[in-house]
C-alpha cells in the first residue's frame, strides 16, 4: 500500500479541516469548523483503545523421560500492545511503558478549541494505528511582506510501537507552498516525555502558550531573512554545507540528490520562489530546503516523509538550514 495511513475498519483514518480544501492524497474526511472534538476523534479513527497483554511463547521440548511437551512460557518484563477494536498487535514494549491513548492527542486541544483560541486542523492514525497525531491552528495567518503569509500550528504526536516519544511541537506553514517551518531551537520539542514517564497533560497544554511566543519571535527572524540577499555562490556554499558535500563530489556529479534539488527549487522551481522577498534571498533558500524536505525528499511513503519532516531527519535538516542562514 502506497500510504501508511491506517485503514482499519475499511476506511482511511484521517480527518482534516475543510478549510484546507482537499483531503490527504484524496483520502480522509473533511470536517467543517463547527465539528466538535468527539467528531474529530471519531472521523480520524482515533476512537479505539490501546490495551496490553502479557507476551507468551510456545516452548516445545522433551521431558527428562523423552516425552514431548508443549507449554506456554511468559516473557518477563514485556507486554504486547493491541487495538481494542480489531485486536491487531501494535508493538511489544516494556511492561513499564506508559500509553497515551489515541483520543488524547485530540483532547489536548479541546479547551482551546471550545474557547475559540484554536481550530483543529488534522488528526490521523498511521502505521496500523501504532502512531497517531493531531494538529491545531493557534492563530491567524501573519503577512511577513508582499502577501507571503505564515500560519501558526501546534502538533501533538506519539506512538505505541516504541518509535516515537510523546511530543508537542509548534510549526508555521507557509501558505503559498504548504511548507512547514520552525526555528532552529525547535529541533527540540516544546514538550517531550518518553514512555517511561506518565504523560503530563497540564504541562503539554502549557506548551501551547509557549508556541504562540515562539511563533512571534520566528516572524521577526523571517522578516529579516527576506532582507538578506543570497547570491548564486552563497546559495551553493550554503547547500554544500547543508548536505556536507565535497567539492570533488560536486565536480564529478556525485553530490547528494538533495544538493541539486534544493538549488533548483531556490532558482525558480520552488513554489513561491519568485515572490518578492523570496527570490534571491536567504528566506527563499530556507524555503527551498523546507519544500525539499516536506514534498520532494525520497521516502517510503508520504507518511514516512511527514514524520521525518516533523520530528526526524527531515526536521533536523530544516533546523540545520535555519542555523546556516542565521549564523
Amino acid at each position: 500500500m502506497a500510504h501508511m495511513i491506517d485503514f482499519s475498519n475499511r476506511r482511511a483514518n484521517i480527518a482534516l479541516a475543510a478549510s484546507g480544501g482537499q483531503a490527504w492524497h484524496g483520502l480522509g474526511k473533511l470536517l467543517t469548523p463547527d465539528a466538535g472534538i468527539d467528531t474529530w476523534i471519531r472521523e480520524a479513527g482515533l476512537d479505539y483503545k490501546v490495551k496490553r497483554a502479557r507476551v507468551r511463547f510456545n516452548s516445545n521440548g522433551p521431558t527428562q523421560e523423552g516425552a514431548p511437551i508443549s507449554t506456554l512460557s511468559e516473557f518477563d518484563g514485556r507486554v504486547v500492545l493491541f487495538r481494542s477494536d480489531t485486536r491487531a498487535g501494535l508493538g511489544i514494549v516494556s511492561d513499564r511503558f506508559q500509553v497515551v491513548q489515541p483520543h488524547e492527542v485530540v483532547e489536548l486541544f479541546a479547551e482551546y478549541v471550545e474557547a475559540g483560541a484554536a481550530k483543529m486542523e488534522s488528526a490521523a492514525a498511521l502505521f496500523r494505528g501504532a502512531r497517531y497525531f493531531a494538529s491545531a491552528k493557534i492563530g491567524d495567518a501573519v503577512d511577513i511582506g508582499d502577501g507571503d503569509k505564515l500560519m501558526p500550528y501546534v502538533l501533538f504526536s506519539t506512538a505505541v510501537d516504541g518509535s516515537l516519544p510523546n511530543e508537542v511541537r509548534w510549526t508555521s506553514v507557509r501558505t503559498v507552498c504548504n511548507n512547514t517551518l520552525f526555528s532552529a531551537r525547535q529541533q527540540k520539542a516544546l514538550y517531550r516525555c518518553t514512555h517511561r514517564s506518565a504523560f503530563d497533560a497540564k504541562a503539554a497544554k502549557e506548551s501551547i502558550e509557549q508556541a504562540r511566543t515562539e511563533f512571534g519571535a520566528f516572524m521577526t527572524v523571517a522578516r529579516k531573512l527576506r532582507e538578506i540577499n543570497f547570491s548564486a555562490t552563497e546559495s551553493m556554499n550554503a547547500t554544500r554545507d547543508l548536505f556536507e558535500a565535497t567539492m570533488d563530489q560536486i565536480k564529478n556529479g556525485k553530490a547528494p540528490r538533495g544538493y541539486e534539488r534544493v538549488l533548483a527549487l531556490f532558482n525558480g522551481e520552488g513554489k513561491g520562489s519568485k515572490l518578492p522577498g523570496a527570490a534571491g534571498t536567504a528566506w527563499g533558500w530556507l524555503n527551498a530546503v523546507t519544500e525539499y524536505v516536506d514534498h520532494d525528499v525520497r521516502a517510503r511513503s508520504a507518511e514516512h516523509r511527514f514524520v521525518s519532516g516533523q520530528s526526524g531527519p527531515g526536521a533536523a535538516l530544516k533546523a540545520k538550514a535555519v542555523k546556516l542562514v542565521t549564523a
